[in-house]
């Protein structure tokens, strides 16, 4: 809502706010989030089972859904990024380098999420350890954080896009406040 207002800043309705133009976009986004880091969890819980059968069918299933829940995430990143206003995005790859950075550096994290969770998770579940669990747990951390900083970032200078200042002056009395 805060990024995307939509047609709450007409309306000043709730369900506009609240179903904003990225609102579905983000919703599956952040659903993807949330089943990558729950089979990342439970990949940190498995690599601490007893090497053998039972162990590498656990790091099978689990790197199953890290990587579906990251597939999620990456696919409609493309959408949310569609769902954002032209005019935030264009700002921001003009003259915020470090937000578009972040988000850069988060494709890097998701990409060795990936190579880790195939290669030890679904390739060679027996060599899953401990190590390599919380490194997938950091990947899949950072590629989080590294997308929350962006969508965080491009948002300024407003805490309301269109609404109001970071500073939590709104637009309409800006002009009073400079008097």
């Amino acid at each position: 809502f805060m990024l995307t207002p939509g047609k709450w800043l007409a309306t000043g309705n709730f369900w506009d706010g609240f179903f904003n133009p990225t609102y579905w976009p983000s919703l599956v986004l952040r659903t993807g989030i949330s089943i990558m880091l729950a089979g990342l969890y439970s990949q940190v819980l498995a690599s601490r089972c007893e090497a053998g059968e039972f162990k590498a069918s656990l790091v099978r299933y689990n790197s199953l859904w890290g990587l579906a829940g990251l597939a999620v995430t990456v696919s409609s990143l493309s959408w949310y990024w569609r769902a954002i206003p032209s005019t935030i995005t264009t700002t921001a790859l003009q003259i915020m380098p470090w937000p578009m950075q972040s988000l850069n550096h988060s494709y890097r994290a998701a990409a060795g999420l990936a190579i880790l969770l195939v290669v030890f998770g679904l390739l060679l579940p027996k060599s899953f350890s401990r190590p390599v669990a919380w490194l997938a747990m950091a990947f899949g951390l950072a590629w989080f954080s590294g997308f929350e900083i962006f969508r965080e970032a491009i948002r300024k200078p407003y805490i309301i896009s269109g609404y109001m200042y970071g500073n939590g002056v709104e637009l309409g009395l800006a002009a009073d406040y400079r008097a």
